[in-house]
């Protein structure tokens, strides 16, 4: 798999651009050295020595002073696939399939996400991170109505909030609100945890 996949790549690459050497290291080295380490994390998956995830993390943390002084909104450095949309307590940002991957979730909140430290400069972190379930598309509120009619909307909220008793505000619920006067969206606003468009 390494051949068909990495090992042209890899010999295109020169593993040191910025150092005047001495010593031949040919491109053709530098391949046979990654399939090296590549076979050997493969046989590790295989046997079940090690979770894919571990082995990988290991592998980032071998790296961690490089990491410490690199940062990108862009694409996410872990898995290098996707675009990070959660940020660490460090500024490393994650995809959301890295946090999934590296973090935990509770039975109680099951899409809500923590990891303990950075995977790539092994910096303790404070945040966490909400995620909407897989099933879940654009989750929209649309609340119509000024003055005195601004409050039905409002009255129902709650009241809705009350009968499904769920340990969570019901504005969590909601990716983005809408509504119209400046009197209702002061009220989604106070009640909404989404993105407010009036």
């Amino acid at each position: 798999m390494f051949r068909q996949l990495f090992q042209q790549i890899c010999q295109e690459i020169d593993p040191f651009p910025l150092i005047h050497h001495d010593f031949e290291l040919s491109f053709s080295q530098f391949a046979e050295a990654i399939e090296a380490a590549f076979s050997q994390y493969a046989i590790q998956i295989i046997r079940g020595e090690e979770w894919d995830g571990c082995l990988h993390r290991a592998t980032l943390i071998r790296f961690k002073d490089v990491w410490a002084t690199m940062y990108t909104n862009v694409t996410c450095l872990s898995c290098l696939a996707r675009s990070p949309e959660d940020t660490l307590s460090c500024h490393h940002a994650l995809c959301t399939t890295c946090t999934t991957t590296y973090g935990q979730a509770s039975n109680a909140e099951p899409w809500t996400f923590w990891i303990d430290t950075c995977p790539l400069c092994g910096i303790i972190n404070l945040e966490k991170f909400v995620h909407k379930p897989d099933t879940a598309g654009v989750r929209a509120l649309i609340a119509e109505g000024g003055g005195v009619r601004g409050i039905v909307p409002l009255s129902f909220l709650s009241e809705l909030e009350a009968v499904v008793n769920l340990p969570m505000n019901i504005g969590e619920h909601f990716d983005i609100a809408l509504g119209s006067s400046s009197g209702m969206s002061s009220l989604l606003r106070n009640t909404m945890h989404a993105q407010l468009i009036f």
